[in-house]
């Protein structure tokens, strides 16, 4: 799949899957290329947006679907976000980093939130 005119691969497996009706599906994607907005253009082209990008998830056609755990989580306030504007969130992590050129490698966990919006689908 192209994104922005220009040859963009990359593969994906379904870590696990949540909600009474599986609605939600938590992905590891791994880059092949690095082209801006890859892993988001890539999964709307699959038919399965990251929930709540404000670029590429349409909230009036998914709005019958919304969870209420979903709906939770795009209000949890951040240390980040308590001095600023409300910030629009959206689940996109990069659970790692490889840059290597430089010899970087960065792993982090998945934010906290997005554990109370899991357990809150499972409930």
């Amino acid at each position: 799949e192209e994104v922005d005119n220009r040859p963009a691969r990359s593969q994906y497996k379904v870590i696990s899957t949540h909600g009474h009706n599986k609605e939600a599906s938590l992905v590891r994607v791994k880059t092949m290329t690095g082209r801006k907005h890859q892993v988001r253009a890539h999964m709307k082209h699959l038919g399965s947006p990251i929930f709540l990008d404000p670029l590429y998830f349409d909230v009036t056609k998914q709005a019958s679907i919304l969870p209420d755990a979903i709906l939770h989580a795009s209000k949890i306030e951040t240390q980040k976000n308590k001095k600023q504007q409300p910030a629009y969130r959206f689940f996109l992590h990069a659970s790692t980093l490889n840059i290597k050129r430089f010899g970087i490698e960065l792993e982090a966990d998945i934010p906290a939130w997005w554990k109370d919006t899991i357990k809150k689908l499972d409930n």
